[in-house]
């Protein structure tokens, strides 16, 4: 039974594993989790289209775009001083509070107007809170891409809601990803934040 369960659902559990291994890359700063975002972004748009969360399907190809993005810029600011000693210039920061408001303000009117449309123009059952989703996790990414800190936070905002409303549209392992990746969020944020202390803390004289 569990095993014809997986047979029916591969295509999700196949991204609930890529899905980890994001997360997991992602927590240690390591330019290989976007190679797992762009792999996961092109399987759950399939999945999303297929369960008619057109947001959700239109979020994934955005998250595509951001995760060639992020590629380029973190692998941009690597430079090798010596064989096998990568060096990273890309370093965790605050994000500036007037951009975040700004940019906190333009999703929440670009939330509003694509629940709208979903609602309008499409049989999503979820518009509104698959729209919150959408533009709120792009922002999430862009802002990894960047290594603003402050990504930690909106993916544990976006988790939370998105946990209950993959449980209500039986997409389960989707469902047990997102609730893993809360605990996984937190965790990422606490590392983050010992390395930028460590970055930027003076070390104490003899």
């Amino acid at each position: 039974m569990i095993l014809q369960w997986l047979l029916d659902n591969w295509l999700e559990v196949f991204a609930f594993v890529v899905g980890l291994l994001y997360v997991y890359y992602e927590i240690r700063e390591d330019w290989v989790l976007w190679i797992f975002c762009i792999i996961s972004a092109i399987v759950y748009t399939l999945v999303f289209l297929l369960d008619a969360h057109y947001a959700q399907a239109g979020l994934n190809v955005c998250y595509f775009i951001v995760g060639i993005y992020g590629l380029f810029n973190w692998l941009g600011a690597l430079k090798t001083s010596a064989p096998k000693q990568p060096q990273k210039t890309l370093q965790i920061s605050h994000i500036p509070l007037k951009p975040c408001v700004i940019l906190l303000g333009i999703c929440a009117i670009l939330s509003v107007l694509a629940g709208w449309l979903l609602t309008r123009y499409t049989n999503s059952p979820t518009a509104y809170l698959d729209a919150f989703i959408s533009v709120y996790s792009l922002l999430a990414t862009w802002m990894v891409a960047k290594k603003y800190i402050e990504s930690w936070f909106l993916w544990i905002a976006t988790d939370s809601i998105a946990v209950p409303l993959y449980f209500y549209s039986e997409l389960y392992p989707t469902a047990v990803l997102f609730a893993i990746y809360l605990p996984l969020s937190y965790i990422g944020y606490k590392e983050w934040k010992k390395n930028y202390l460590m970055l930027h803390t003076d070390p104490v004289a003899p």
